[in-house]
């Protein structure tokens, strides 16, 4: 998971709405709408949620709480319609607080897990999974559609591997490219032991831009995607922080393109937490 800077939270926090727009101009559906279609559950179906409660923890532990992250955090939540709050206290004490508030769901992250649990039921839904699959979704609808088509995902790390197998469930035509060929054909086997499913893997990223038209960015690698391997029919959606385009490629790349530093992942794993999906569940 990138490190994210109080800058970040800051800009986020600013932009919700610009956000939301931002989507429904290019799927004419905001962020609730994204990440329901992500989890697959139709807007009607969602009506409980404005009663869910979350409560998000502060955590000071390893690098210590991003200032504004928590609060940031709160706010998508609100953003889609859930009522949510900050824990007065932080670590041991938040999470006691959290759970004894009468809260559904319980959001709280460390140096190497940013999770949902769902205080009911005691599932847990992974930020990481969250975010390639709401990017990966996002990407089939701006796309309108990946079934047969040749896509590619950039970074095989936890989110990129999230979104990766979603496309490969989507019926995408799978390359995937890291530059640690190691883990890039790990992530080829994976995915034909698990999916039955034949991927390929390279190393550059402008061969992958050559071969594919729709991409999920999810490296944090700054300045990757050159504005030449930008075709008429690219479309590009970007977890990854920074932004792997360069400034002449968001130029030529406009409204195909989507990135947000935190939303659309939080949003999704909220909502999956709320009606347990994308789960790994407590075996107590």
């Amino acid at each position: 998971m990138t490190r994210l800077t109080q800058s970040h939270m800051q800009e986020t926090l600013l932009q919700l709405e610009r956000i939301d727009d931002m989507l429904r101009v290019r799927v004419t559906t905001g962020l609730r709408g994204v990440a329901l279609r992500t989890i697959g559950v139709k807007e009607d179906e969602a009506n409980t949620v404005s009663s869910k409660r979350v409560a998000v923890v502060p955590i000071t532990v390893g690098e210590g709480v991003i200032p504004g992250f928590a609060e940031t955090v709160k706010a998508i939540a609100c953003q889609i319609g859930i009522d949510a709050r900050v824990t007065r206290a932080s670590d041991v004490s938040g999470i006691a607080e959290a759970y004894t508030g009468d809260n559904d769901i319980v959001i709280l992250a460390d140096d190497l897990r940013f999770v949902a649990i769902n205080a009911r039921s005691g599932a847990i839904v992974d930020n990481d999974r969250a975010t390639g699959e709401g990017f990966a979704k996002l990407l089939e609808m701006m796309a309108e559609g990946v079934d047969g088509c040749p896509c590619g995902v950039i970074g095989c790390g936890p989110v990129g591997t999230a979104a990766a197998f979603r496309l490969v469930r989507m019926g995408a035509n799978l390359t995937v490219c890291d530059l640690n060929e190691e883990r890039g054909r790990r992530l080829v086997a994976r995915i034909r032991e698990e999916c039955n499913t034949e991927t390929a893997w390279v190393g550059e990223v402008t061969a992958l831009l050559s071969n594919c038209r729709f991409i999920v960015d999810a490296t944090p690698a700054a300045g990757i995607v050159p504005a030449d391997a930008i075709r008429p029919d690219t479309v590009i959606t970007a977890p990854g922080v920074p932004v792997g385009l360069t400034l002449e490629a968001l130029d030529r790349i406009g409204l195909r393109f989507y990135h947000d530093n935190l939303p659309l992942g939080v949003a999704t794993m909220v909502l999956a937490a709320v009606f347990g999906k994308m789960t790994e569940r407590s075996k107590h």
